[in-house]
């Protein structure tokens, strides 16, 4: 299992979310920017939220 810590949401016609450091994770809804240097994507429903961790 592996784990990420959830460290916010990136919303379409926000601001573009500071870059990520390895291991930390956002949610990004359809048309939001993606954090610079981030780029895999884990389709939520393929994802469990536990304790403010996504596995």
């Amino acid at each position: 299992m592996v784990q990420f810590w959830l460290a916010g949401e990136s919303c379409a016609g926000g601001p573009s979310p500071e870059p990520l450091p390895i291991g930390i994770v956002v949610r990004i809804s359809t048309g939001a920017p993606m954090p610079a240097g981030a780029d895999p994507v884990v389709i939520r429903e393929y994802a469990d939220l536990e304790g403010g961790n996504v596995i």
